[in-house]
């Protein structure tokens, strides 16, 4: 089970409707991407709402940003590479209510669990790259759940999708790339709304069988620096391409030290599409506590969600 809590960050994903510093990353001609693209961060307030670009605290580093992996669920995965990244049925809102995000319907009955994927939802890649323009389908849904259920793979939770029967799973009444997908119970799950929170491009990934094979080695080296498209080298090991995303951000750049760019993902299929004049959302590493506190004081960071300390009591 990956379920959606958009409460827990909303206080990060709702600042990306504002404007708002990194440290600036000298830089040669053969820089790579992310180098550059952190040698873009402006280094005024006044700069940063030019640009449209906002700083935001991040207290942790990441191990990664496959939210189906047991050891990559940590709370900063969730707010700089999943929920803005990569979509789900739902979102919970932060009055704990369950809102339609990727599917348009979702039924469930004592034998059978429906969904319904929204016209219009896309997979895009930025830079070009296998995902461009594809439709979400329900053969992502069927990845997703052979990815889940593959014991080879350090999954975090198959709560709720043990319900589902296992030697019949699902039927395709529209085919692989129809927007329809129906799982069959072999009990029902109370917590049906819970389930499929976190979807996978077959666009953008090997398939079930690879990911899953040499013991999940594929499946655990999966989106450890990018959200990205991916294949496998001879070798077996995952080849990083151009971010992939069906939300309303892809990730742009990852350094475990220095912290995540966001960009506005335009061709978002969602709600408030416009993310205004936000160019670029910069999560800064940071350390709790007085550090982040004078960096919010300073004007460094424009933003942060901070562990409950003293540096920031009063």
């Amino acid at each position: 089970m990956h379920r959606r809590i958009w409460f827990l960050v909303a206080a990060a994903v709702a600042v990306f409707a504002l404007t708002g510093t990194a440290a600036a990353m000298g830089g040669h001609a053969t820089m790579t991407h992310a180098q550059k693209m952190w040698a873009n961060v402006k280094l005024t307030p006044q700069a940063r709402a030019q640009s449209g670009q906002l700083n935001f605290g991040m207290e942790q580093s990441i191990s990664g940003f496959n939210g189906l992996d047991s050891d990559e669920t940590l709370f900063w995965a969730s707010v700089t590479g999943e929920v803005p990244v990569i979509r789900g049925n739902y979102i919970v809102t932060n009055t704990r209510a369950y809102r339609l995000d990727l599917a348009s319907s979702v039924t469930s009955t004592s034998t059978k669990l429906t969904i319904v994927i929204k016209s219009g939802a896309d997979w895009n890649n930025e830079g070009g790259g296998a995902c461009a323009g594809t439709p979400v389908t329900a053969g992502d849904y069927a990845l997703t759940y052979n990815v889940i259920m593959d014991s080879r793979n350090p999954i975090a939770s198959t709560t709720g999708y043990v319900n589902i029967n296992q030697t019949n799973p699902y039927t395709l009444p529209g085919g692989a790339g129809g927007k329809t997908i129906v799982f069959h119970w072999s009990k029902a799950f109370a917590d049906w709304r819970d389930l499929f929170g976190f979807i996978l491009p077959g666009c953008a990934l090997p398939t079930a069988n690879q990911l899953g094979s040499n013991n999940g080695q594929a499946f655990n080296e999966m989106w450890r620096d990018c959200v990205c498209n991916q294949t496998l080298d001879g070798n077996g090991d995952v080849v990083d391409g151009p971010p992939v995303s069906d939300g309303p951000f892809f990730m742009d750049a990852y350094n475990p030290g220095t912290g995540v760019i966001d960009k506005p993902n335009h061709a978002w299929f969602g709600d408030g599409a416009s993310t205004g004049n936000l160019t670029q959302a910069n999560f800064i590493r940071t350390t709790p506590g007085s550090t982040e506190a004078n960096g919010l004081a300073s004007g460094q960071l424009d933003a942060a969600f901070p562990a409950p300390t003293a540096a920031m009591s009063g």
